[in-house]
């Protein structure tokens, strides 16, 4: 019988390390998973941070290469792609539509969008965002 107790101690602790090993395998599993596809990466709802730290105009980007803008109450829509590391967005509100592109970087929940002047363009002043990823994309 001593014998017999021995054993299912033995066995219950293999059982638990097994359980134990499984469960900290899904999460490197899940590491592995995110995707390093910048549209995939973009996707989501995201939120412009101003200098201050305070919260504007909210993006929302969908895996298909659409989505919608919304600043004060005012929204638009949004044809978006990326192409060598350029993101390319086109805003259209109220029937008028303009296509900027933007050197981006993702970091953590953060992206930088920089705007690239077109040759044409007499920029003075180039344009910078900061946004904030509030949500995932939706399924």
């Amino acid at each position: 019988m001593k014998k017999f107790k021995v054993l299912a101690i033995i066995m219950a602790a293999l059982v638990l390390a097994g359980m134990i090993s499984a469960c900290s395998g899904g999460k490197s599993s899940k590491k592995e998973k995110e995707s390093t596809d910048p549209a995939d990466q973009i996707a989501g709802e995201w939120v412009e941070i101003d200098e201050d730290g305070e919260e504007g105009d909210t993006y929302v980007f969908a895996r298909n290469g659409k989505g919608t803008v919304s600043s004060d109450g005012i929204s638009g829509d949004i044809t978006w792609s990326v192409e060598n590391d350029v993101l390319t967005m086109t805003l259209s509100i109220c029937g008028i539509s303009e296509t900027s592109n933007f050197n981006y970087k993702i970091s953590g929940n953060k992206m930088t969008l920089t705007e690239i002047p077109d040759e044409d363009d007499e920029v003075e002043e180039v344009t910078a965002l900061t946004l904030k990823k509030v949500k995932g994309p939706a399924d």
